[in-house]
């Protein structure tokens, strides 16, 4: 195989995986407005998350701790949760002192195994992000097609160069000379 099929296979390959690339990332800005998390914009709360007794979990808003603090101190945030099928109870909640997690604004340990509803009081909606069973595929198309793009372009970029390099070349027979010989034909006897 020549040189230049070679690199415009490369091209081929390069190009269709930066394609594949984009596509996964304008999918994973559409599925990210779907899916209840606090950091997908304008995406409501499920009603119910799924919990396991004894493991922890964080509480999330929209605007994290910036918002709360607008309406009440994190250390008097005043949660409930409500299983399926039972009465509210007060949730501990552990509130977030730093600002490090955006969305986050505290942390508590399930009272009970199954559907619950979480609220907080003065604070409107509130997400369980790391709930049982919710998993961010907007995430996960976002991650892959990242690793499209980071292999995608190189190889892209490398065919054109390849390409770019065999324009600049002398055609015919001084292509594979050295420089520096001089063609026996031409040499004076």
């Amino acid at each position: 195989m020549s040189r230049n099929r070679a690199a415009g296979g490369v091209g081929v390959a390069g190009t269709v995986l930066c394609l594949l690339g984009v596509a996964l990332w304008i999918l994973a800005a559409v599925r990210s407005g779907h899916e209840p998390r606090s950091y997908s914009a304008g995406s409501p709360p499920p009603v119910d998350v799924s919990l396991t007794a004894g493991h922890n979990y964080s509480v999330s808003t929209a605007g994290g701790l910036d918002a709360v603090r607008k309406v009440v101190e994190p250390a008097d945030l005043t949660c409930t949760i409500t299983p399926r099928g039972a009465e509210s109870n007060v949730l501990a909640v552990t509130p977030e002192t730093s600002d490090k997690a955006l969305h986050q604004i505290g942390t508590f340990v399930a009272p009970v195994s199954g559907p619950a509803q979480i609220a907080c009081a003065n604070i409107g909606d509130v997400y369980v992000d790391d709930a049982d069973g919710s998993n961010d595929y907007a995430g996960v198309l976002r991650l892959l097609a990242t690793l499209l793009l980071v292999v995608g372009a190189p190889l892209a970029l490398s065919a054109l160069r390849g390409r770019g390099r065999d324009r600049a070349r002398p055609l015919g027979r001084d292509r594979d000379r050295p420089q520096g010989q001089i063609d026996p034909q031409f040499a004076r006897q």
